[in-house]
């Protein structure tokens, strides 16, 4: 766990989320917010590494039970064992703020494929099918990896379990 500061510690009700303009933990800068199903995402810049990031905090009901808690542990945990792959947003490290546990991870700009094939409803079949072999290619490294969880056991793999066009970015 990562240790926490006096600007942690002072983080505003957590239940309301990050607002636009906030400086978390003297560092990140919230740029923006957006709300999915499991969990807000806040668009930060980093102050010290100068550069954007995308911190994902699990919906409260998400960590209601030991259980829950633990299985975003592991999601995250197995998301940063990734590492870099061309067509893999980066997860960078799980850091618990406010009492809540955070993914920081690449920033991605330029929407969704859901937003993609609304704006190029007449992209040519070569340009679609260079998405479907990158989502592809991401795919199979993802279910193939090999990768230690926090105890030091080796797992195989990681399953998305929600793979649509709006979390392809």
């Amino acid at each position: 766990e990562a240790p926490r500061s006096c600007a942690t510690q002072a983080i505003p009700d957590t239940r309301r989320g990050w607002q636009e303009g906030t400086v978390i933990d003297g560092r990140y800068e919230v740029r923006a917010t957006a709300r999915g199903g499991i969990a807000v995402v806040a668009i930060a810049f980093d102050r010290e590494l100068w550069r954007m990031v995308a911190i994902k905090t699990p919906q409260p009901s998400m960590l209601a039970s030991a259980d829950g808690r633990a299985r975003f542990q592991r999601e995250a945990e197995s998301w940063v064992a990734l590492g870099v792959h061309p067509n893999i947003c980066c997860a960078y490290y799980l850091q618990e703020i406010g009492g809540m546990p955070r993914l920081f991870m690449e920033y991605v700009d330029g929407g969704d494929l859901g937003q993609w094939l609304e704006r190029e409803k007449t992209a040519d079949i070569e340009q679609r099918l260079d998405i479907a072999v990158q989502i592809a290619s991401a795919l199979e490294y993802t279910h193939s990896f090999v990768w230690k969880d926090a105890e030091g056991a080796e797992q195989r793999g990681v399953i998305h379990r929600d793979i649509k066009p709006a979390n392809v970015l």
